[in-house]
């Protein structure tokens, strides 16, 4: 998605949030689920894509040094 083509049917009408857009950060209870112990409860700011096409849609953690945080804790297991 962050090629600007769709992974799902391969059209080039993707479009994506401005992570730094408070309007587009998780809300807070959001976020605790989804990111848990690793970040101390904390508000994640994600990127999010969505193709026009088919809808297909994809979040990421904007913050890319929460992921190391997130590898290591207990909260999350490596599949």
């Amino acid at each position: 998605m962050r090629g600007g083509i769709c992974p799902k049917c391969r059209a080039a009408a993707v479009y994506a949030t401005n992570a730094l857009d408070s309007d587009f950060t998780l809300p807070m209870s959001e976020s605790q689920t989804f990111i848990g112990k690793a970040t101390s409860n904390e508000k994640v700011s994600t990127e999010r894509y969505v193709c026009v096409e088919c809808g297909y849609f994809e979040t990421y953690v904007a913050d890319r040094g929460l992921l190391g945080r997130i590898a290591t804790s207990n909260a999350w297991i490596k599949v």
